[in-house]
């Protein structure tokens, strides 16, 4: 059974952020018609954004990942649809955005 979930976040501006793990080739970046700030996660009230909107997630693609130190990262494509604008002007009804995510890496207990 699939879990639709409704969020309400912003697309994001330029605004500083740590920097992100990878760099969004050229052809990958017509892919998408949206983008936040890095790629990082949409959260709603983060700094300057162009619309805020309401929309439900339906793809999670998993699109390349790497180790660096204590952290696993990984670039996904994400799609949300049923896009509702609360604030700003938008006019898609389906978003598609590349989005980075970090995660410390498993513990390794020696035995």
């Amino acid at each position: 059974m699939k879990t639709i979930a409704t969020i309400l976040f912003a697309l994001a501006a330029a605004t500083a952020f740590a920097a992100p793990m990878f760099e969004v080739m050229p052809e990958l970046a017509g892919q998408v018609n949206a983008q936040t700030t890095n790629n990082a996660i949409p959260w709603y009230g983060a700094g300057k954004y162009d619309a805020m909107v309401t929309a439900q997630q339906d793809n999670l693609v998993p699109l390349v990942g790497t180790r660096q130190g204590d952290y696993d990262y990984t670039l996904y494509r994400v799609r949300f649809h049923n896009v509702k604008v609360i604030e700003g002007e938008l006019q898609e009804k389906e978003l598609t955005f590349y989005l980075e995510r970090r995660f410390p890496t498993p513990n390794q207990e020696s035995g």
